[in-house]
């Protein structure tokens, strides 16, 4: 805790990841199923989790019946510090992300089959570009008060970070979850405290093996509140 906040330097962190599906043959190909969990620990300290999950949804975006909420209130989520229901694409705590995400003329995300769709934007952007950038409040809040002296005790940060096909996928069901390419990989970054849209921060990218957190793989890996 004390290395990371001091990297951090006052400011919150930004957690990106990258999509590097093959970029051929089916759309579905590009998707790529993604869950973190993000864990706090003490010596004699119940442990606090934040998820970034779909929880149980259907394995879609958001704006097509996904999990998630655009605009949503984080404080109505509460991790329970299990592991993910890997399930099938019907329910599923994994994220679909990659491909191709639609706009209407407003910039609001719409199917892509929309006739409102008027722009298609592609995160499958490869290895050497990160598509996603998440920024977690209860995260940044708890951060800030173990530096202002509150939340005493903890002195380990744990990030557990997986894509692709989970092995406990029911009936064997992973179209549009199998990491086909390789090499995804998760970065730090930072944002200055805002209340407001965070910018980036002096750290750009940096790799989690700058923290002692290597969690890259040429497959799959194993990094949600």
């Amino acid at each position: 805790m004390a290395a990371f906040t001091g990297a951090l330097a006052g400011n919150n962190p930004l957690f990106f990841f990258n999509n590097n599906q093959i970029n051929s043959g089916a759309s579905t190909n590009q998707n790529l199923a993604v869950w973190a969990q993000l864990s706090l620990t003490g010596a004699g300290k119940n442990t606090v989790y934040f998820d970034f999950t779909n929880s149980g949804g259907a394995y879609a975006p958001f704006n097509t019946g996904g999990g998630g909420v655009l605009n949503g209130d984080v404080g109505a989520y509460t991790s329970t510090g299990s592991g993910p229901l890997a399930g099938t694409n019907q329910a599923t705590d994994y994220v679909l992300s990659g491909g191709a995400i639609c706009l209407n003329a407003a910039k609001a995300p719409v199917p892509c089959n929309d006739p409102t769709a008027t722009q298609t934007v592609n995160n499958n952007l490869g290895a050497n570009q990160a598509s996603y950038a998440i920024d977690v409040p209860e995260l940044n809040a708890w951060l800030q008060s173990w530096l202002s002296g509150g939340n005493t005790g903890y002195t380990d940060l744990h990030i557990d970070l997986r894509f692709g096909c989970d092995p406990a996928t029911a009936s064997n069901s992973c179209i549009a979850r199998d990491g086909n390419n390789g090499f995804e990989q998760m970065f730090i970054g930072t944002s200055v405290p805002t209340n407001n849209v965070p910018e980036p921060g002096s750290l750009a990218l940096l790799g989690l093996g700058i923290f002692g957190l290597a969690l890259t793989s040429r497959r799959k890996l194993s990094a949600k509140h």
